[in-house]
């Protein structure tokens, strides 16, 4: 395997460190097999390969070697965050493990902070993610983060339908996707519309911070294999793309989920938002949906707009898991406003 350059960890694991190659997919997708998780090479490729020249990748190994030997891994993918007139060289932290064999001998802090040091040689200055319960507090105690907790979680269920497939009077079912045509300034469209970077641009998230919602890294985003996103834009009488949401409609959590992944638009046609939710929770109902589910802090203006159409606040305790939301910055002085982070579905690698 063509993967030299590994350095000493300590007297026992040697780390090699990189931007991801075809190689590097094996061993991360034979790591995750040994624990039960089974990925496709295509998603792997997508996720480690296919974004702003691929994730950054450190993996533990013994003297036996990277192939054989694979301890523990941590992967981050490239990231470009959006704060006012800056943009932050950033990664999102989005896979952790370490082998069964290997486990307790500290092996997550002391690769997580090996990564965070050649991340700062790097330049990248902003560490953040979405990690889940088990190990939420082994990044914050163990690797520096801060937490931006809870995590925003927003749902509305459509009438009875997700309490009767909850109880299993309902069979969930999705209907497949009809083009839906025009409905006022809003229609379905196939793709995300390439003028979506000049609306990022008139939309409240520059004022935030969060990645920059532009082309490149919708194309790439909403590329996600065995995806199944829907389209919509909103558009001005002269033209102008004012409006885009996506979401994405699958069997899980035992209902027909409506994930809305984004929703953004031009900070001088607030309506555009208003307009665009009512045609895609319209649409999911007729698909099927059981329940819709969202990610926006309470201020955003999606979450407003949400709120307008019925969506309310989740408790912790009813979530059907359980997610955290944190970051570190590799360099002193830098502080996030929990309500100013920015953040939605399309920050998710799991949906």
């Amino acid at each position: 395997m063509n993967m030299t350059g590994s350095e000493r960890l300590d007297d026992t694991f040697w780390v090699w460190y990189g931007r991801a190659n075809p190689e590097s997919l094996h061993v991360v997708r034979d790591l995750f097999r040994e624990e039960g998780e089974s990925r496709s090479l295509e998603l792997l490729k997508w996720q480690y390969l296919e974004r702003l020249g691929g994730a950054h990748v450190a993996i533990a190994h013994t003297d036996q070697g990277i192939e054989s030997g694979a301890a523990s891994l941590y992967a981050a993918l490239p990231s470009s965050v959006q704060w006012g007139d800056r943009v932050l060289s950033s990664v999102q932290s989005f896979d952790s493990i370490t082998s069964k064999r290997f486990r307790g001998k500290g092996l997550f802090s002391r690769l997580g902070n090996y990564a965070y040091r050649k991340f700062q040689e790097n330049g990248i200055e902003l560490v953040y993610g979405i990690p889940n319960e088990n190990i939420n507090n082994a990044r914050i105690t163990q690797l520096g983060w801060r937490s931006l907790d809870p995590l925003p979680f927003l749902v509305k269920p459509f009438g009875l339908r997700y309490l009767r497939a909850r109880a299993r009077v309902r069979r969930p079912r999705i209907i497949g996707s009809v083009e839906s045509g025009t409905l006022g300034g809003v229609r379905q469209v196939a793709v995300c519309p390439p003028d979506i970077t000049n609306l990022f641009g008139r939309s409240e998230l520059v004022g935030r911070i969060g990645v920059r919602r532009d082309y490149d890294y919708l194309s790439w985003r909403l590329a996600r294999p065995a995806s199944s996103y829907s389209h919509y834009e909103c558009r001005s009488t002269s033209g102008e793309l004012v409006g885009y949401a996506v979401y994405e409609l699958v069997l899980k959590h035992g209902c027909a989920t409506g994930y809305l992944m984004e929703l953004i638009s031009d900070v001088r046609h607030p309506e555009a938002a208003d307009e665009l939710t009512n045609a895609v929770l319209a649409d999911m109902r007729e698909r099927g949906a059981d329940i819709a589910l969202a990610w926006w802090m309470e201020s955003s203006g999606a979450a407003r707009a949400l709120g307008r159409h019925g969506f309310f606040q989740l408790p912790e305790r009813l979530r059907p898991i359980q997610l955290h939301l944190g970051y570190r910055f590799l360099a002193e002085g830098g502080t996030i406003a929990r309500d100013n982070f920015s953040f939605s579905y399309l920050d998710s690698d799991t949906v």
